[in-house]
C-alpha cells in the first residue's frame, strides 16, 4: 500500500530519511537536573525533545476542551469521537486564538507547573510569558 503524503497548511512534507527522522530524547537530562547539558544539546541540535515533561492527563484535559469546542461548531467529523480531532470535510479553520479564551486547563498547562518550572531552570532566571495565548 503506498504511503499517503503528509501535509501541513497545504504543503507536502518531505519524509525522506534526510529530512525526517527520530528525535533525540533529552528527558534523562531533566531527571538528573543537568541543565547545562540541556542548554548544550539545544545549541547543538536546535531542539529539545522532552517526552513526559507535561502530565499526560493535563494535556488530555486541554485537548478535550478544545476538541469539544470544535465539535460544537461542526468542525469535526461526527463519525469519530471529538477527542480524535478528525476534521469535517467542510472545515476551513487555520488560526483560532479564541480556543485559548476561557480555557483554565490550558492556562494551567502553559503558565504553571512543569512548563514554567522547566523554562525557569533552563533559562536560569525568571520566566515571563506573552499576555496573548
Amino acid at each position: 500500500m503506498p504511503v499517503q503524503p503528509i501535509t501541513s497548511s497545504g504543503y507536502e512534507l518531505d519524509l525522506s530519511p534526510e529530512a525526517f527522522g527520530e528525535l533525540t530524547a533529552s528527558d534523562d537530562l531533566i531527571t538528573t537536573g543537568d541543565f547545562p547539558a540541556l542548554r548544550e544539546r539545544m545549541q547543538t541540535d536546535g531542539y529539545l525533545y522532552l517526552p513526559g515533561l507535561l502530565d499526560a492527563e493535563n494535556v488530555l484535559e486541554v485537548r478535550r476542551l478544545v476538541t469539544d469546542r470544535l465539535a460544537a461548531e461542526n468542525l469535526l467529523d461526527p463519525r469519530y469521537p471529538s477527542i480524535e480531532a478528525i476534521s469535517s470535510e467542510n472545515a476551513d479553520t487555520k488560526f483560532r486564538p479564541d480556543l485559548a479564551l476561557n480555557n483554565p486547563p490550558l492556562q494551567r498547562l502553559l503558565y504553571q507547573g512543569e512548563m514554567i518550572d522547566f523554562f525557569t531552570r533552563f533559562i536560569d532566571e525568571e520566566v515571563l510569558h506573552f499576555d496573548f495565548t
